[in-house]
């Protein structure tokens, strides 16, 4: 029942004794879309943690080139620790095979050999030393920060990439 002059939102309808008011209200429930509307929400739902997993996706790409570049670098490292170990053995041996030479106890052949031997492996720990050059530009660009401020050890922690990135921003 209306009152003599109600209100409705977007309608003003007057009701008194000479007035006819038909007032209909009802709801309409869509029809069945097979589960168009369903899917979609799913869809969506879908899509958005498919965007999420590429963003971690990229980040875990992105750490993984920094750990790579910083295991390259500690390799090389070592390879030229190693390289200037056997050089100085060399070194070494060749003296003793000058000593024997000049006793006449070899030949000339044995002591150039470890000669070009040595000027072999300098040859190759100077083309380490360009690598490792190398690899601190691309560390660096990885992640903005010299590798020769970065700690020798490796650690890493467990957990979530934030308490990752965390740990490495404080040390």
């Amino acid at each position: 029942v209306l009152s003599p002059t109600s209100t409705i939102p977007g309608k003003t309808m007057e009701a008194g004794s000479y007035h006819h008011v038909d007032l209909k209200v009802g709801l309409y429930q869509p029809i069945y879309l097979g589960g168009i509307m369903s899917s979609q929400v799913s869809l969506n739902h879908n899509r958005s943690k498919e965007t999420r997993s590429d963003q971690q996706a990229a980040s875990l790409s992105i750490s993984g080139k920094i750990k790579a570049s910083y295991f390259r670098f500690l390799i090389l490292i070592e390879e030229i620790r190693l390289l200037d170990a056997l050089i100085e053995q060399l070194s070494l041996h060749k003296t003793k095979l000058d000593h024997l030479y000049r006793e006449d106890l070899i030949g000339q052949a044995d002591v150039l050999e470890t000669e070009i031997r040595i000027d072999d492996i300098k040859l190759n720990r100077n083309e380490l030393i360009k690598l490792v050059a190398i690899e601190k530009e691309r560390f660096f660009y990885l992640c903005q920060t010299d590798l020769d401020k970065v700690e020798r050890r490796y650690t890493e922690t467990v957990g979530p990439i934030e308490a990752s990135m965390n740990h490495y921003k404080a040390n």
